[in-house]
Parts: structure tokens; C-alpha cells; sequence
């Protein structure tokens, strides 16, 4: 399992080159980028993912990097930790659109102290 903590994401799908922020807490995940926010679970035995997200647009024309406007959607990846770090991808939400790819690099401890 993927270790607690403050994490950098970037993601491609139609859109490549996205970027954000997640928290992992016992297995509960959650953050947000420029259009959108993120809140789910991951979970998985040893160094394998299975990752189920909700993702929510929180600004006024978001674009989703599916091509999708605006509104929510669910997610359900899998991926494996690599390191610290996590690597997962899945299917579009978006019929005919390109699926998700995620690299997750860890940045810090959840306790900043």
C-alpha cells in the first residue's frame, strides 16, 4: 500500500500535461486541481492499486481532461506503487474518448512539523 502523505499528480487523457495535489490518509484520498476536486478510496494488496474517485468541477466552464464539461463523474483506476510514488491509469468516463494515466510523486509526511 501506498504510503500516508502529501502527493503531486499528473495526469493525461485527451488533455495532457494536467496537474494537482492529493492527500492519502488510510486509504482515503482526496484534492483538486485548477477546475476540479477529487475525494475516494484506494486500496489493494502490497504494491497494487485499485483507486475508485469521484471527481467534481468546482469553477464556472471547467474542462475536464476527458474534453467534458463542467458537473462530476466517477473514476475507477488501478495502477501499482513504484517507490513512494503511485502509478495507475483507466478508462475515460467519456465514451470514445482516451483513457487516464496518473503519476502520483510523493512530496511529504502528512505531519508537517
Amino acid at each position: 500500500m501506498a504510503a500516508d502523505g502529501f502527493y503531486s499528480v499528473d495526469f493525461s487523457a485527451l488533455t495532457k500535461g494536467a496537474r494537482g495535489v492529493v492527500i492519502l490518509e488510510d486509504g482515503r484520498i482526496h484534492g483538486g486541481d485548477d477546475q476540479y476536486l477529487y475525494s475516494g478510496q484506494v486500496s489493494g494488496p502490497d504494491d497494487r492499486l485499485e483507486v475508485m474517485l469521484m471527481v467534481k468541477a468546482y469553477v464556472q466552464g471547467a474542462i475536464s481532461a476527458f474534453g467534458s464539461h463542467g458537473g462530476k463523474f466517477a473514476l475507477s483506476l488501478t495502477g501499482n506503487v513504484i517507490g513512494k510514488d503511485m502509478q495507475f491509469s483507466g478508462p475515460s468516463p467519456v465514451p470514445g474518448s482516451p483513457g487516464i494515466t496518473v503519476r502520483a510523486t510523493y512530496l511529504s509526511d502528512l505531519d508537517l512539523s
